[in-house]
């Protein structure tokens, strides 16, 4: 990511930079009127509810140069914290069965069995020497 990249209008928020809180972005979406009608606790409470639970463990977000165009994968792991309605909620939202789902794993599976002999192969020809 390049500079040029983090300070595009797409990331910045108009009252978002040093010392401001992470939720400025979401109150800043909010219709004007709708902002105006806020009482100062509700636009807190609004915040606290949007602000990010915290860090996870492993969080790995990359984007794939395709000849066709860019991919973003995303990778997030840690200590589940979701209730269990929260994740019957997601699961329903996101299903696991998709088509997109299936052909990347089927993609990886084949990257796997493809590049797993070469790397053999490989690996055996420059132990011999």
């Amino acid at each position: 990511m390049t500079a040029q990249d983090l300070t595009s209008p797409d990331l910045a928020a108009p009252h978002s930079g040093p010392g401001t809180r992470h939720d400025t972005t979401l109150l800043d979406r909010l219709p004007e009127n709708i902002r105006a009608g806020l009482t100062p606790e509700q636009a807190a409470a609004i915040g606290d509810c949007a602000a990010p639970a915290g860090r996870h463990p492993v969080d790995v977000r990359v984007t794939v140069p395709f000849p066709c165009r860019p991919v973003f994968l995303s990778v997030v792991a840690g200590r589940e914290r979701r209730s269990p309605r929260r994740r019957a909620v997601e699961r329903r939202r996101h299903p696991l069965h998709t088509a997109g789902n299936l052909v990347f794993l089927g993609s990886g599976l084949v990257g796997i069995y493809v590049l797993g002999p070469i790397a053999f192969l490989a690996a055996g020809s420059v132990l011999q020497f």
